[in-house]
Protein backbone atom coordinates (compact mmCIF):
# COMPACT_ATOMS: atom_id res chain seq x y z
CA UNK A 1 0.00 0.00 0.00
CA UNK A 2 1.36 3.39 -0.91
CA UNK A 3 1.80 5.68 2.06
CA UNK A 4 -0.69 8.52 1.91
CA UNK A 5 1.14 11.83 1.90
CA UNK A 6 -0.74 14.82 3.21
CA UNK A 7 -0.36 17.14 0.28
CA UNK A 8 -1.88 14.59 -2.12
CA UNK A 9 -4.56 13.29 0.19
CA UNK A 10 -7.63 15.41 -0.31
CA UNK A 11 -8.02 18.97 -1.46
CA UNK A 12 -10.67 19.26 1.20
CA UNK A 13 -8.05 19.29 3.88
CA UNK A 14 -4.71 19.81 2.31
CA UNK A 15 -3.16 22.99 3.13
CA UNK A 16 -1.10 24.22 5.65
CA UNK A 17 -4.08 25.61 6.88
CA UNK A 18 -3.89 22.27 8.17
CA UNK A 19 -1.13 23.22 10.33
CA UNK A 20 -2.62 26.00 12.28
CA UNK A 21 -3.65 24.62 15.60
CA UNK A 22 -4.66 27.69 17.55
CA UNK A 23 -8.07 27.86 15.97
CA UNK A 24 -9.72 24.57 16.92
CA UNK A 25 -12.93 25.19 18.76
CA UNK A 26 -15.35 22.73 20.27
CA UNK A 27 -17.40 23.99 23.16
CA UNK A 28 -18.57 22.72 26.49
CA UNK A 29 -18.41 24.35 29.90
CA UNK A 30 -16.15 22.74 32.47
CA UNK A 31 -18.82 21.39 34.74
CA UNK A 32 -17.17 18.05 35.43
CA UNK A 33 -19.00 14.88 34.54
CA UNK A 34 -21.07 16.40 31.76
CA UNK A 35 -20.64 13.45 29.45
CA UNK A 36 -22.32 15.06 26.46
CA UNK A 37 -19.85 17.93 26.31
CA UNK A 38 -16.77 15.75 26.54
CA UNK A 39 -15.83 17.03 29.98
CA UNK A 40 -15.52 13.67 31.65
CA UNK A 41 -12.40 14.49 33.59
CA UNK A 42 -14.08 14.96 36.96
CA UNK A 43 -12.52 12.80 39.68
CA UNK A 44 -9.39 10.68 39.35
CA UNK A 45 -7.68 11.29 36.00
CA UNK A 46 -5.21 8.42 36.21
CA UNK A 47 -5.58 5.27 34.14
CA UNK A 48 -7.34 2.45 35.99
CA UNK A 49 -5.38 -0.69 35.16
CA UNK A 50 -8.28 -2.82 36.37
CA UNK A 51 -10.56 -1.30 33.73
CA UNK A 52 -10.61 -3.29 30.49
CA UNK A 53 -11.12 -1.34 27.28
CA UNK A 54 -10.26 -1.25 23.61
CA UNK A 55 -8.96 1.99 22.12
CA UNK A 56 -9.27 2.39 18.36
CA UNK A 57 -6.68 4.72 16.81
CA UNK A 58 -6.94 6.41 13.41
CA UNK A 59 -3.15 6.80 13.03
CA UNK A 60 -3.22 9.73 10.62
CA UNK A 61 -0.67 12.51 10.40
CA UNK A 62 -0.12 15.84 8.74
CA UNK A 63 2.66 14.85 6.35
CA UNK A 64 2.36 11.08 6.30
CA UNK A 65 0.30 8.56 8.21
CA UNK A 66 1.61 6.45 11.07
CA UNK A 67 -0.36 3.36 10.14
CA UNK A 68 1.74 0.25 9.54
CA UNK A 69 2.70 -0.12 5.89
CA UNK A 70 1.97 -3.37 4.07
CA UNK A 71 5.69 -3.99 3.66
CA UNK A 72 8.84 -2.96 5.46
CA UNK A 73 10.75 -2.94 2.19
CA UNK A 74 11.60 0.52 0.85
CA UNK A 75 10.45 0.96 -2.74
CA UNK A 76 9.35 3.81 -5.01
CA UNK A 77 5.73 3.07 -4.14
CA UNK A 78 6.58 2.57 -0.45
CA UNK A 79 9.25 5.21 0.26
CA UNK A 80 8.73 5.20 4.03
CA UNK A 81 8.18 1.65 5.34
CA UNK A 82 6.92 1.98 8.87
CA UNK A 83 5.62 0.04 11.87
CA UNK A 84 6.86 2.12 14.82
CA UNK A 85 3.42 3.21 16.07
CA UNK A 86 2.35 -0.43 16.11
CA UNK A 87 5.51 -1.31 18.04
CA UNK A 88 4.87 1.47 20.56
CA UNK A 89 1.27 0.31 20.96
CA UNK A 90 2.51 -3.19 21.82
CA UNK A 91 4.92 -1.74 24.37
CA UNK A 92 2.07 0.27 25.89
CA UNK A 93 -0.19 -2.79 26.10
CA UNK A 94 2.61 -4.68 27.86
CA UNK A 95 2.46 -1.99 30.55
CA UNK A 96 -1.34 -1.99 30.73
CA UNK A 97 -2.61 -5.54 30.32
CA UNK A 98 -6.29 -4.59 30.26
CA UNK A 99 -5.96 -2.03 27.48
CA UNK A 100 -6.10 -3.14 23.88
CA UNK A 101 -4.91 -0.69 21.21
CA UNK A 102 -6.40 -1.29 17.77
CA UNK A 103 -4.73 0.66 14.96
CA UNK A 104 -6.66 1.22 11.77
CA UNK A 105 -4.96 -0.11 8.65
CA UNK A 106 -5.36 3.32 7.07
CA UNK A 107 -6.32 6.77 8.26
CA UNK A 108 -9.35 8.84 7.33
CA UNK A 109 -6.79 11.58 6.62
CA UNK A 110 -8.90 14.29 8.19
CA UNK A 111 -11.47 13.94 5.38
CA UNK A 112 -14.36 15.97 6.71
CA UNK A 113 -17.02 14.31 4.56
CA UNK A 114 -16.17 10.97 6.17
CA UNK A 115 -15.41 12.16 9.68
CA UNK A 116 -18.46 14.33 10.39
CA UNK A 117 -21.05 11.55 9.95
CA UNK A 118 -19.08 9.37 12.38
CA UNK A 119 -18.75 12.14 14.94
CA UNK A 120 -22.47 12.85 14.63
CA UNK A 121 -23.29 9.21 15.41
CA UNK A 122 -20.45 8.66 17.93
CA UNK A 123 -18.87 5.97 15.76
CA UNK A 124 -15.49 7.54 14.99
CA UNK A 125 -12.24 5.93 16.20
CA UNK A 126 -11.59 6.73 19.86
CA UNK A 127 -8.45 8.65 18.90
CA UNK A 128 -8.78 10.49 15.63
CA UNK A 129 -6.39 12.52 13.50
CA UNK A 130 -8.19 15.69 12.48
CA UNK A 131 -7.01 18.94 10.96
CA UNK A 132 -8.05 21.61 13.46
CA UNK A 133 -8.08 24.57 11.12
CA UNK A 134 -11.78 25.03 10.45
CA UNK A 135 -13.27 23.47 13.56
CA UNK A 136 -14.45 26.74 15.05
CA UNK A 137 -17.69 25.88 13.29
CA UNK A 138 -17.98 22.61 15.24
CA UNK A 139 -18.41 24.39 18.53
CA UNK A 140 -21.30 23.08 20.66
CA UNK A 141 -21.40 19.77 18.79
CA UNK A 142 -19.77 17.81 21.61
CA UNK A 143 -17.42 15.83 19.40
CA UNK A 144 -14.24 15.79 21.50
CA UNK A 145 -13.10 15.33 25.07
CA UNK A 146 -11.51 18.40 26.65
CA UNK A 147 -7.90 17.79 27.72
CA UNK A 148 -7.45 20.82 29.98
CA UNK A 149 -7.10 18.94 33.27
CA UNK A 150 -4.90 16.20 31.80
CA UNK A 151 -2.46 18.73 30.36
CA UNK A 152 -1.87 20.09 33.88
CA UNK A 153 -0.73 16.67 35.11
CA UNK A 154 2.82 15.27 34.99
CA UNK A 155 3.35 12.96 32.05
CA UNK A 156 4.18 9.67 33.80
CA UNK A 157 6.21 8.51 30.79
CA UNK A 158 8.52 11.54 30.70
CA UNK A 159 11.86 11.08 32.43
CA UNK A 160 12.60 13.28 35.42
CA UNK A 161 13.72 16.71 34.28
CA UNK A 162 12.34 16.28 30.77
CA UNK A 163 9.71 18.58 29.38
CA UNK A 164 6.39 17.10 30.34
CA UNK A 165 7.62 15.60 33.59
CA UNK A 166 5.99 18.39 35.61
CA UNK A 167 3.08 19.22 33.30
CA UNK A 168 2.14 17.30 30.18
CA UNK A 169 1.55 20.55 28.27
CA UNK A 170 5.25 21.39 28.63
CA UNK A 171 6.13 18.93 25.84
CA UNK A 172 4.90 21.70 23.54
CA UNK A 173 6.97 24.87 23.00
CA UNK A 174 5.85 27.69 25.26
CA UNK A 175 3.37 29.95 23.56
CA UNK A 176 2.87 27.62 20.60
CA UNK A 177 0.03 25.46 21.87
CA UNK A 178 -2.84 27.81 22.55
CA UNK A 179 -6.38 27.08 23.75
CA UNK A 180 -9.20 27.29 21.27
CA UNK A 181 -11.62 30.19 20.96
CA UNK A 182 -13.67 28.79 23.85
CA UNK A 183 -10.60 28.69 26.10
CA UNK A 184 -10.10 24.91 26.16
CA UNK A 185 -7.69 22.33 24.72
CA UNK A 186 -8.91 19.39 22.65
CA UNK A 187 -5.99 17.66 20.98
CA UNK A 188 -2.50 16.29 21.46
CA UNK A 189 -0.14 17.24 18.63
CA UNK A 190 2.22 14.44 17.64
CA UNK A 191 4.93 16.37 15.80
CA UNK A 192 6.16 19.65 14.35
CA UNK A 193 6.19 20.39 10.65
CA UNK A 194 9.21 21.21 8.55
CA UNK A 195 8.70 23.84 5.87
CA UNK A 196 11.24 25.38 3.52
CA UNK A 197 12.38 26.06 -0.03
CA UNK A 198 13.99 23.11 -1.77
CA UNK A 199 16.53 24.21 -4.38
CA UNK A 200 18.96 22.94 -6.99
CA UNK A 201 22.19 23.62 -5.15
CA UNK A 202 24.31 22.71 -8.15
CA UNK A 203 22.55 25.33 -10.30
CA UNK A 204 23.02 27.95 -7.58
CA UNK A 205 26.74 27.15 -7.33
CA UNK A 206 27.35 27.08 -11.08
CA UNK A 207 25.73 30.48 -11.56
CA UNK A 208 27.01 32.11 -8.38
CA UNK A 209 23.53 32.63 -6.93
CA UNK A 210 23.30 33.40 -3.21
CA UNK A 211 20.60 31.96 -0.98
CA UNK A 212 17.98 34.67 -0.40
CA UNK A 213 17.08 35.47 3.18
CA UNK A 214 14.46 38.17 2.56
CA UNK A 215 11.48 38.29 0.24
CA UNK A 216 12.93 41.14 -1.81
CA UNK A 217 16.07 39.02 -2.32
CA UNK A 218 13.88 36.01 -3.15
CA UNK A 219 12.12 37.95 -5.91
CA UNK A 220 15.49 39.10 -7.25
CA UNK A 221 16.67 35.49 -7.23
CA UNK A 222 13.64 34.44 -9.26
CA UNK A 223 14.50 37.06 -11.89
CA UNK A 224 18.19 36.10 -11.92
CA UNK A 225 17.36 32.44 -12.50
CA UNK A 226 14.99 33.40 -15.31
CA UNK A 227 17.61 35.59 -16.94
CA UNK A 228 20.27 32.88 -16.58
CA UNK A 229 18.15 30.13 -18.14
CA UNK A 230 14.74 30.98 -19.58
CA UNK A 231 14.08 27.27 -20.08
CA UNK A 232 13.84 26.67 -16.36
CA UNK A 233 11.10 27.59 -13.90
CA UNK A 234 12.75 29.67 -11.15
CA UNK A 235 10.15 28.86 -8.48
CA UNK A 236 7.11 26.61 -8.13
CA UNK A 237 4.54 26.05 -5.41
CA UNK A 238 3.72 22.55 -4.17
CA UNK A 239 0.34 21.14 -5.15
CA UNK A 240 -2.54 23.33 -4.07
CA UNK A 241 -0.77 24.42 -0.92
CA UNK A 242 -0.36 28.10 -0.14
CA UNK A 243 2.26 27.96 2.59
CA UNK A 244 4.50 30.88 1.69
CA UNK A 245 1.38 32.90 0.93
CA UNK A 246 0.25 32.46 4.53
CA UNK A 247 3.47 34.06 5.78
CA UNK A 248 2.95 36.92 3.31
CA UNK A 249 -0.61 37.46 4.57
CA UNK A 250 0.60 37.41 8.17
CA UNK A 251 3.38 39.92 7.46
CA UNK A 252 1.09 42.33 5.64
CA UNK A 253 -1.42 42.34 8.51
CA UNK A 254 1.03 42.17 11.44
CA UNK A 255 1.07 45.96 11.65
CA UNK A 256 -2.59 45.74 12.70
CA UNK A 257 -1.85 43.42 15.62
CA UNK A 258 -3.06 45.82 18.29
CA UNK A 259 -6.27 46.47 16.36
CA UNK A 260 -7.03 42.82 15.66
CA UNK A 261 -5.78 40.83 18.68
CA UNK A 262 -8.31 42.33 21.09
CA UNK A 263 -10.42 39.45 22.42
CA UNK A 264 -8.07 36.62 23.35
CA UNK A 265 -4.91 38.75 23.18
CA UNK A 266 -2.55 35.85 22.65
CA UNK A 267 -0.46 37.03 19.72
CA UNK A 268 -2.59 35.31 17.10
CA UNK A 269 -5.83 36.39 15.44
CA UNK A 270 -8.43 33.71 16.11
CA UNK A 271 -11.80 33.12 14.46
CA UNK A 272 -13.70 35.37 16.86
CA UNK A 273 -11.27 38.22 16.32
CA UNK A 274 -11.37 37.81 12.54
CA UNK A 275 -15.16 37.91 12.49
CA UNK A 276 -15.23 40.98 14.75
CA UNK A 277 -12.60 42.79 12.67
CA UNK A 278 -14.40 42.00 9.43
CA UNK A 279 -17.73 43.24 10.72
CA UNK A 280 -16.08 46.40 12.07
CA UNK A 281 -14.54 47.09 8.66
CA UNK A 282 -10.95 46.61 9.84
CA UNK A 283 -10.49 43.68 7.46
CA UNK A 284 -11.52 44.57 3.92
CA UNK A 285 -10.73 42.32 0.91
CA UNK A 286 -11.03 45.46 -1.25
CA UNK A 287 -8.66 47.36 1.02
CA UNK A 288 -5.04 48.30 0.46
CA UNK A 289 -3.55 45.54 2.61
CA UNK A 290 -5.27 42.76 0.69
CA UNK A 291 -4.29 44.42 -2.58
CA UNK A 292 -0.70 44.38 -1.32
CA UNK A 293 -1.02 40.69 -0.42
CA UNK A 294 -2.26 39.98 -3.95
CA UNK A 295 0.61 41.95 -5.47
CA UNK A 296 3.21 40.03 -3.48
CA UNK A 297 1.87 36.59 -4.36
CA UNK A 298 1.73 37.56 -8.04
CA UNK A 299 5.41 38.51 -7.89
CA UNK A 300 6.57 35.07 -6.80
CA UNK A 301 4.31 33.13 -9.15
CA UNK A 302 5.27 35.19 -12.23
CA UNK A 303 6.89 32.22 -14.01
CA UNK A 304 5.34 29.36 -12.03
CA UNK A 305 3.35 26.62 -13.74
CA UNK A 306 0.05 25.65 -12.18
CA UNK A 307 1.03 23.33 -9.29
CA UNK A 308 -2.32 21.57 -9.57
CA UNK A 309 -1.41 20.25 -13.01
CA UNK A 310 2.38 20.02 -12.70
CA UNK A 311 3.96 17.97 -9.89
CA UNK A 312 6.80 19.68 -8.05
CA UNK A 313 8.68 16.48 -7.23
CA UNK A 314 8.72 15.40 -10.87
CA UNK A 315 9.57 18.82 -12.27
CA UNK A 316 12.36 19.31 -9.75
CA UNK A 317 13.92 15.90 -10.38
CA UNK A 318 13.82 16.58 -14.12
CA UNK A 319 15.68 19.86 -13.43
CA UNK A 320 12.85 21.90 -14.89
CA UNK A 321 12.33 23.73 -11.59
CA UNK A 322 15.13 25.37 -9.61
CA UNK A 323 13.27 26.27 -6.37
CA UNK A 324 10.05 24.96 -4.84
CA UNK A 325 8.04 25.19 -1.65
CA UNK A 326 8.33 21.96 0.27
CA UNK A 327 7.16 20.20 3.40
CA UNK A 328 9.29 17.71 5.30
CA UNK A 329 8.01 14.83 3.22
CA UNK A 330 9.03 16.47 -0.06
CA UNK A 331 12.35 17.68 1.36
CA UNK A 332 13.25 14.24 2.69
CA UNK A 333 12.25 12.49 -0.52
CA UNK A 334 14.14 14.79 -2.88
CA UNK A 335 17.28 15.08 -0.77
CA UNK A 336 17.48 11.31 -0.49
CA UNK A 337 16.50 10.37 -4.04
CA UNK A 338 18.06 12.93 -6.40
CA UNK A 339 21.42 11.71 -7.73
CA UNK A 340 22.06 13.89 -10.78
CA UNK A 341 22.60 17.14 -8.90
CA UNK A 342 23.03 18.40 -5.35
CA UNK A 343 19.88 19.40 -3.48
CA UNK A 344 19.66 21.95 -0.69
CA UNK A 345 17.00 23.53 1.47
CA UNK A 346 16.66 26.98 3.01
CA UNK A 347 13.95 28.54 5.19
CA UNK A 348 11.23 30.73 3.83
CA UNK A 349 12.51 34.26 3.24
CA UNK A 350 11.50 36.91 5.74
CA UNK A 351 8.96 39.30 4.28
CA UNK A 352 10.93 42.53 4.58
CA UNK A 353 10.28 46.25 4.47
CA UNK A 354 12.02 46.46 1.10
CA UNK A 355 9.38 44.21 -0.42
CA UNK A 356 6.38 45.88 1.23
CA UNK A 357 5.81 49.13 3.07
CA UNK A 358 3.20 47.36 5.23
CA UNK A 359 5.83 45.18 6.91
CA UNK A 360 6.84 46.13 10.44
CA UNK A 361 10.60 46.68 10.36
CA UNK A 362 12.64 44.06 12.20
CA UNK A 363 9.82 41.51 12.51
CA UNK A 364 8.93 38.36 10.61
CA UNK A 365 7.18 35.03 10.75
CA UNK A 366 9.02 32.13 12.34
CA UNK A 367 10.87 30.10 9.74
CA UNK A 368 11.72 26.43 9.37
CA UNK A 369 8.44 25.10 10.69
CA UNK A 370 4.78 25.99 10.64
CA UNK A 371 4.53 24.68 14.19
CA UNK A 372 2.65 21.81 15.79
CA UNK A 373 0.95 19.29 13.53
CA UNK A 374 -0.74 15.88 13.48
CA UNK A 375 -3.49 16.71 15.98
CA UNK A 376 -5.02 13.67 17.67
CA UNK A 377 -8.41 14.08 19.37
CA UNK A 378 -10.28 11.84 21.80
CA UNK A 379 -13.69 11.52 20.16
CA UNK A 380 -17.16 11.13 21.60
CA UNK A 381 -17.02 7.41 20.83
CA UNK A 382 -14.75 7.13 23.86
CA UNK A 383 -17.45 8.60 26.10
CA UNK A 384 -20.58 7.21 24.45
CA UNK A 385 -21.44 4.72 27.19
CA UNK A 386 -24.53 5.19 29.35
CA UNK A 387 -22.20 4.93 32.36
CA UNK A 388 -20.46 8.15 33.36
CA UNK A 389 -17.86 6.12 35.28
CA UNK A 390 -17.01 4.01 32.25
CA UNK A 391 -16.74 7.12 30.12
CA UNK A 392 -14.33 8.72 32.59
CA UNK A 393 -12.13 5.62 32.70
CA UNK A 394 -12.12 5.21 28.93
CA UNK A 395 -11.13 8.83 28.35
CA UNK A 396 -8.46 8.51 31.05
CA UNK A 397 -7.02 5.53 29.19
CA UNK A 398 -7.04 7.41 25.88
CA UNK A 399 -5.34 10.42 27.46
CA UNK A 400 -2.76 8.14 29.05
CA UNK A 401 -1.91 6.59 25.68
CA UNK A 402 -1.48 10.07 24.20
CA UNK A 403 0.86 10.93 27.08
CA UNK A 404 2.84 7.79 26.29
CA UNK A 405 3.21 8.75 22.63
CA UNK A 406 4.25 12.34 23.36
CA UNK A 407 6.92 11.47 25.96
CA UNK A 408 10.32 12.23 24.45
CA UNK A 409 11.78 8.73 24.17
CA UNK A 410 8.63 7.43 22.47
CA UNK A 411 7.82 10.48 20.37
CA UNK A 412 11.36 10.67 19.02
CA UNK A 413 11.02 7.10 17.77
CA UNK A 414 7.50 7.52 16.42
CA UNK A 415 8.35 10.65 14.41
CA UNK A 416 11.98 10.12 13.46
CA UNK A 417 11.33 6.65 12.05
CA UNK A 418 8.87 8.24 9.62
CA UNK A 419 11.55 10.73 8.48
CA UNK A 420 9.17 13.43 7.25
CA UNK A 421 8.62 15.73 10.23
CA UNK A 422 10.19 16.86 13.48
CA UNK A 423 9.50 15.25 16.88
CA UNK A 424 8.18 17.41 19.68
CA UNK A 425 11.62 17.50 21.30
CA UNK A 426 13.20 18.85 18.11
CA UNK A 427 15.61 15.91 18.27
CA UNK A 428 15.38 14.88 14.63
CA UNK A 429 19.05 14.63 13.82
CA UNK A 430 20.48 11.36 12.61
CA UNK A 431 17.42 10.15 10.76
CA UNK A 432 16.24 13.55 9.60
CA UNK A 433 19.55 15.29 8.91
CA UNK A 434 18.04 16.97 5.88
CA UNK A 435 15.71 18.88 8.21
CA UNK A 436 18.46 19.94 10.60
CA UNK A 437 18.97 23.46 9.24
CA UNK A 438 15.22 24.13 9.41
CA UNK A 439 15.02 22.95 13.02
CA UNK A 440 17.91 25.20 13.97
CA UNK A 441 16.47 28.35 12.42
CA UNK A 442 13.07 27.57 13.90
CA UNK A 443 14.55 27.31 17.39
CA UNK A 444 16.38 30.60 16.85
CA UNK A 445 13.18 32.31 15.77
CA UNK A 446 11.24 30.88 18.71
CA UNK A 447 13.70 32.62 21.01
CA UNK A 448 13.32 35.94 19.16
CA UNK A 449 10.41 38.05 20.42
CA UNK A 450 10.29 39.89 17.10
CA UNK A 451 9.44 36.69 15.21
CA UNK A 452 5.78 35.73 15.35
CA UNK A 453 3.52 32.82 14.55
CA UNK A 454 3.64 31.57 10.97
CA UNK A 455 -0.13 31.90 10.73
CA UNK A 456 -0.56 34.99 12.88
CA UNK A 457 -3.38 36.06 10.57
CA UNK A 458 -4.92 33.42 8.31
CA UNK A 459 -8.71 33.59 7.83
CA UNK A 460 -8.81 30.74 5.31
CA UNK A 461 -7.26 28.40 7.85
CA UNK A 462 -9.17 29.71 10.84
CA UNK A 463 -12.81 30.12 9.89
CA UNK A 464 -15.12 27.56 8.28
CA UNK A 465 -14.54 24.76 5.83
CA UNK A 466 -16.82 26.57 3.39
CA UNK A 467 -14.70 29.71 3.58
CA UNK A 468 -11.54 27.72 3.01
CA UNK A 469 -13.07 26.20 -0.12
CA UNK A 470 -14.18 29.61 -1.42
CA UNK A 471 -10.76 31.14 -0.77
CA UNK A 472 -8.90 28.15 -2.24
CA UNK A 473 -10.79 28.32 -5.53
CA UNK A 474 -10.61 32.11 -5.73
CA UNK A 475 -6.88 32.12 -4.98
CA UNK A 476 -6.06 29.64 -7.74
CA UNK A 477 -8.29 31.49 -10.17
CA UNK A 478 -6.47 34.72 -9.33
CA UNK A 479 -2.96 33.27 -9.58
CA UNK A 480 -3.36 30.67 -12.33
CA UNK A 481 -6.74 31.31 -13.97
CA UNK A 482 -7.92 27.81 -13.09
CA UNK A 483 -11.57 28.07 -14.05
CA UNK A 484 -11.46 31.28 -16.03
CA UNK A 485 -8.51 32.98 -17.69
CA UNK A 486 -10.34 36.25 -17.17
CA UNK A 487 -9.97 35.80 -13.40
CA UNK A 488 -6.18 35.56 -13.56
CA UNK A 489 -4.84 38.70 -11.91
CA UNK A 490 -8.36 40.01 -11.34
CA UNK A 491 -8.15 41.55 -7.88
CA UNK A 492 -11.81 42.60 -7.96
CA UNK A 493 -13.05 39.05 -8.55
CA UNK A 494 -10.72 37.66 -5.86
CA UNK A 495 -11.87 40.26 -3.35
CA UNK A 496 -15.55 39.65 -4.09
CA UNK A 497 -15.15 35.93 -3.56
CA UNK A 498 -13.54 36.61 -0.18
CA UNK A 499 -16.35 39.00 0.76
CA UNK A 500 -19.01 36.44 -0.15
CA UNK A 501 -17.21 33.77 1.87
CA UNK A 502 -16.55 36.02 4.85
CA UNK A 503 -20.20 37.08 4.98
CA UNK A 504 -21.33 33.46 5.18
CA UNK A 505 -18.59 32.39 7.61
CA UNK A 506 -19.27 35.30 9.96
CA UNK A 507 -22.98 34.61 10.03
CA UNK A 508 -22.45 30.92 10.72
CA UNK A 509 -19.83 31.31 13.44
CA UNK A 510 -21.72 34.07 15.23
CA UNK A 511 -24.79 31.88 15.40
CA UNK A 512 -22.92 28.73 16.49
CA UNK A 513 -20.79 30.46 19.10
CA UNK A 514 -23.36 33.06 20.19
CA UNK A 515 -20.95 35.88 19.43
CA UNK A 516 -22.57 39.31 19.53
Amino acid sequence: RRIMIKHIKTIAFTVALLMIFGVFSACGKQNGGNIDSGNVSAGDLAIDDNFACTITVDGGGQWANFNTTSSMEETDSNPYPYNTLETLAKEYMALHKNVKIELLTSSYNGARDQILPMLSTKTAPDILFQVPTTLAEDCNKKYYAALDEYLKLPNPYSAEGEKGSEKWIDVYPEGEYKPTVDGHYYFAAMDRSAIGIIYNKTFFTQHNIAIPTTYSEFLQTIEKIHTTDTGKTPYMANGGNMWLDITIEAAVFYGMKDELDVITKDGKIDAHEIVAAYENGKIDPNGDRYKEYMRLIQKKTKYSPNPQTAVLKNEFMLENVVMGEADGNTISYLMNNVDDFEVGVFPYPIIDKASSSYVVEGTGTRRGSSGLTSAWFITNHAFSSSSAEENRKKVNACADFLMFLTAKKNNDRMINDKKVSIPLSGNGYGKNDCLKSLVEVYNEDMADENMYDWAFFNPSGTLTKAYYDVFYIAYHNFVYGNTSKADKGNTTAFAQSMINGLDQASLKLKKLNKWS
